[in-house]
């Protein structure tokens, strides 16, 4: 079980490295704890203890790191940025371990240890836009609200309102954490779940073609947007839980 995320970044200035890359990476890592220790959690429910007596079931960001994964690619990246033209990214946190033969319940502890990690990121999607929806408000005035949802600039809008920014950002990652996690296509928690629905033929089948393929087949298929309108949903469902009835 793990947390998988790719998306396409913009060009950015250097003014706007020093701001977003630190606030990306403490919105990542942090969604990246709670997912995991999610999964850890709920296997641990279900009958296996693995990550638990791994030290996995936790908040401590620094048992979940990937070098590679959650810290260089994303890095390189956002820096790549710099040179001009958008950045294909991709990164990944380090898989919780999981023994689905220890669960009490094999097809359930299955079923709730993989959606464990996305609905995770759900609730860090309401924590996020409720947060930005009270702040919207009882503190921020409207023209300030529109002022930032007109800004061009990334930094213009982390001058404007730090707190509002980052609590933004923080509910839109997480939203395409949540929608692409849940995705069909090994090695996202989607696979497991769409497997437990599959007779045992069709799961045999999937499982011959997308286990060794899966990888290559969402790298393609991310290179070519063709989850963009996916991407596109979650931003307008952020969007409406923060300003539905307000703007």
């Amino acid at each position: 079980m793990n947390i998988f995320w790719a998306t396409q970044v913009p060009q950015v200035t250097s003014e706007e490295i020093l701001i977003l890359f630190p606030l990306f990476m403490v919105t990542f890592l942090f969604a990246c704890s709670v997912h995991e220790a999610a999964h850890a959690f709920m296997a641990h429910r279900c009958g296996d203890d693995t990550a638990r007596l791994l030290g996995r079931m936790t908040l401590n960001p620094i048992v979940h790191i990937d070098p590679i994964g959650t810290l260089l690619l994303p890095g390189i990246a956002f820096i790549s940025s710099l040179a001009g033209g958008s950045v294909f990214m991709i990164g990944w946190a380090k898989p919780v371990p999981v023994n689905p033969l220890n669960f009490r319940n094999y097809r359930k502890g299955e079923l709730l240890v993989s959606l464990a990690g996305p609905f995770s990121n759900l609730i860090l999607i309401a924590v996020g836009s409720l947060i930005c929806r009270a702040l919207v408000m009882y503190y921020i005035p409207e023209e300030t609200v529109i002022r930032i949802l007109d800004s061009e600039s990334r930094v213009e809008m982390f001058r404007i309102n730090p707190f509002f920014t980052f609590f933004f950002i923080f509910a839109f990652l997480n939203s395409i954490l949540f929608i692409f996690n849940l995705i069909p296509i090994p090695p996202l928690d989607g696979s497991h779940v769409l497997q437990q629905f599959l007779s045992g033929q069709a799961a045999e089948a999937y499982n011959r073609v997308m286990r060794p393929y899966g990888i290559f087949i969402l790298l393609a298929l991310l290179w070519i947007g063709a989850f963009g309108f996916l991407f596109s949903i979650m931003s307008f469902v952020v969007s409406w839980t923060i300003f539905v009835g307000i703007l």
